[in-house]
């Protein structure tokens, strides 16, 4: 009958409207999407800040003379510092911020200016009467020695990726390097401008660079 073709075109037209209004809506969301995401008007939120309120877990003063007087390990899991229990010299010791209670290292005694390890698992400082660099496990054990002293006090560390270790020997002079096994200690900056100390180096992001404090001045 004639009425066939007409109901098919029909039905056709309905189809294609209904496509047309599926590809608009799907366009429609696109587009909210795409703004969605570029939202030049949107501000990125700024960063939080975080405080750290923590207790030693030893009854011991902080040491705070020369260097931090509480460092944490890369993973931020550690806390290592240099306390003096009454009627003591000073110690190294390492809280875990799990527990409550900090840990004495045993062969650290007199120890000064500590520093971690890239991978958290030693902690390196100075015999403060000698400023001779050592190093200890974070679980404790023998005390290796890194470099022989030179009678004065160190002037910080930082352990390099490289497994070295860059440090100042003593409070006047230039910084050194020596590997974090021991061995010989090279030279690796010159003061100039009237500069006669060199300390405090601190390994940059990337770890190919070292920030250090330099002065003209012995104090």
């Amino acid at each position: 009958s004639a009425s066939a073709p007409i109901a098919r075109a029909l039905a056709a037209w309905r189809a294609a409207r209904w496509t047309g209004a599926g590809v608009l809506g799907i366009g429609t969301v696109a587009a909210i999407t795409w703004l969605g995401i570029l939202a030049p008007w949107r501000t990125a939120s700024p960063p939080s800040v975080l405080r750290l309120d923590v207790a030693l877990g030893v009854d011991a003063a902080l040491v705070t003379q020369g260097g931090a007087a509480a460092i944490l390990s890369p993973d931020g899991q550690t806390m290592a510092f240099v306390a003096r229990p009454a009627g003591a010299v000073p110690q190294l010791y390492v809280r875990r911020l799990d527990q409550l209670r900090a840990t004495p290292l045993p062969g650290t005694e007199g120890a000064s200016s500590p520093f971690f390890s890239p991978d958290g698992q030693w902690i390196a400082f100075f015999d403060a009467g000698t400023s001779t660099l050592k190093k200890v496990a974070v679980t404790g054990g023998a005390v290796a020695m890194l470099s022989d002293g030179r009678g004065q006090a160190g002037g910080g560390g930082t352990w390099m990726e490289d497994g070295t270790i860059v440090f100042s020997p003593n409070f006047l002079g230039p910084l050194a390097r020596v590997s974090a096994n021991g061995g010989p200690v090279d030279s690796v900056t010159l003061p100039r401008d009237g500069e006669v100390t060199q300390r405090w180096p601190q390994v940059l992001p990337g770890g190919r660079q070292v920030l250090y404090t330099a002065s003209d001045a012995a104090v």
